[in-house]
């Protein structure tokens, strides 16, 4: 028998111990999973290893269509903090990293450090917000706006809240980021490659695509996480590793690469706050920062399991729904907040290290990062290791990323997942990329300031405040009169964020004020072309 199902979430997980047993009988599985908001199907069984009918199957009397009432749901453990704090932290740790001396060294650390802090603090109110408004998307705060799957994504609150064309505009960003992340990512191990070993840029934007992206793509997943884990060690160790050869270097040293403790002062003192604005000539920091420091994408499957939906109290000494709720909310803040402050004292230190080595406004003729791999080896060998590390912890994520993406895509316009999509859509996660990095080096800072400044201030910035907005309007029109019997059913109301409707109105203010700074940044100079060909 074949069993054919279309879930999400939790109810996902339902079906596929549904289906499990159904396979232990000799069964066979096909599975479809629809993400809410995003076009296009998953088959998991395939990937599951179990047998499975990817190309389709077919409506006879041995197949059972199941619904909700078939599932068997087991609700999963609730996540410790100290998980949830690490799965924040270790999204926004990645090969933007990379990315920091080229925008820090020309404005100082003093200035650096201060526009980081207030990015941060921008990107943890609306990181917040977006947990707010996944947690009410979760208990289904309103008929028309909770559909309780128990999944949720920026694009599923986004369908819920603004309807489904701004939902597509959500898989657009998000798909645009993700190229502009990998492209970026490409472009930078090309000139690693050709600094370390000699090997012509455009060679070795392809030898690293090809040999990341093909493992990536083909070995069995605990081989992946297992590279992935090392890669992250790698990453962790080489950081601290050239901490602690910096400072010996500082106090110790005397040499050209192991400045004196004089030097170093000297050079940690340049400051050049008029950079804290964006101004012609050099890139604004402040869209690197978004990138580096976002951590959007980690807040769904934080929420879902460190605040799930509240359920009935079991007996008269059982915590109220609201007092359960209230717990969950600081546990995941906290979460949220800590998470997202250690890449916060990362960078800060990064910037400190790097600002240390390099003198104030490092020569644009070579990136800063190639200019500490051609240094003395104490300084070169970390920063080696840390840039392998970065560059393939955040390559491996995102090629399976924009692969699914793009089976999901193909999924959608031929009407069913075969294994002829999956190969076409691993082609393409790699192709593409390695074929606009090939346009050249320069193309790195450009690529990440673009998927900061436009997908991550809409995505994480702009869309989880007023979302926040819109589902407690929503959800203060449902809830029942005070007293009212009906409010024992009626899901609890818990604000994530104090200050009422002020600090999500002045978060959305800002997103749309920086994506309005940076479309002018874009748009400045072609209208200067412009102007100056019609004079």
């Amino acid at each position: 028998r074949a069993v054919v199902g279309q879930s999400s979430g939790m109810m996902w997980h339902g079906l596929c111990c549904a289906t499990a047993l159904l396979s232990a009988h000799g069964g066979y599985a096909f599975l479809i999973r629809t993400p809410p908001g995003l076009p296009g199907h998953v088959p998991a069984m395939a990937r599951a290893g179990w047998p499975a009918l990817v190309e389709g199957a077919p409506l006879t009397p041995a197949v059972v269509q199941l619904d909700v009432s078939d599932m068997v749901q087991e609700p999963a453990p609730t996540m410790p903090v100290l998980d949830g704090v690490s799965i924040i932290a270790g999204t926004a740790i990645g090969g933007g990293f990379l990315a920091l001396p080229s925008v820090t060294a020309p404005m100082g650390v003093g200035p650096a450090v201060v526009l980081m802090l207030l990015v941060w603090a921008f990107l943890a109110t609306t990181g917040i917000a977006y947990a707010e408004a996944a947690s009410m998307s979760l208990d289904g705060g309103s008929e028309d706006l909770g559909d309780g799957t128990g999944s949720v994504s920026v694009a599923s609150i986004t369908e819920r809240t603004f309807g489904e064309r701004a939902a597509y505009a959500c898989s657009l960003a998000f798909a645009a980021q993700m190229l502009a992340v990998v492209t970026a990512q490409v472009v930078k191990a090309g000139e690693i490659l050709q600094q370390i070993t000699g090997l012509p840029y455009a060679p070795g934007c392809l030898l690293a695509s090809i040999v990341v992206g093909g493992f990536t793509l083909r070995a069995p997943p605990r081989v992946v996480e297992s590279a992935n884990t090392a890669l992250t060690a790698a990453l962790t160790l080489g950081f601290f590793a050239l901490v602690a050869s910096t400072l010996a270097a500082a106090f110790f040293g005397a040499s050209a690469a192991s400045p004196a403790l004089a030097s170093v002062w000297a050079r940690l003192q340049y400051a050049d706050w008029s950079l804290l604005l964006p101004g012609r000539g050099v890139t604004w920091a402040a869209p690197i920062f978004l990138n580096l420091l976002c951590f959007g994408q980690a807040i769904p499957l934080v929420v879902e399991r460190m605040a799930p939906p509240a359920r009935p109290t079991a007996g008269p000494d059982s915590p109220t729904p609201l007092a359960e709720r209230a717990a969950a909310m600081r546990r995941t803040r906290k979460a949220v907040l800590i998470g997202s402050a250690i890449p916060l004292v990362l960078s800060t230190l990064w910037i400190v290290v790097t600002s240390s080595v390099l003198p104030p406004a490092a020569d644009s003729a070579m990136d800063p990062v190639l200019a500490l791999i051609a240094s003395a080896p104490p300084v070169a060998i970390p920063v080696t290791v840390m840039a392998g590390g970065a560059i393939g912890t955040t390559l491996i994520a995102s090629y399976l990323t924009i692969g699914q993406f793009i089976a999901d895509f193909l999924c959608l316009v031929t009407g069913y997942c075969s294994p002829r999509d999956q190969r076409v859509a691993r082609l393409i996660s790699v192709g593409l990329p390695v074929a606009v990095a090939c346009g050249g080096p320069t193309l790195y800072l450009p690529l990440l300031s673009f998927a900061g400044a436009f997908p991550t201030t809409f995505l994480y910035g702009l869309l989880p405040p007023l979302a926040a907005l819109v589902l407690r309007r929503a959800a203060s029109r449902d809830a029942p009169p005070a007293g009212s019997s009906a409010g024992t059913a009626a899901p609890p109301l818990v604000r994530w964020l104090p200050g009422g409707r002020a600090p999500l109105v002045v978060a959305g203010l800002v997103a749309i004020a920086l994506l309005l700074t940076n479309l002018a940044g874009v748009l400045a100079p072609v209208l200067a072309a412009v102007l100056a060909a019609l004079r």
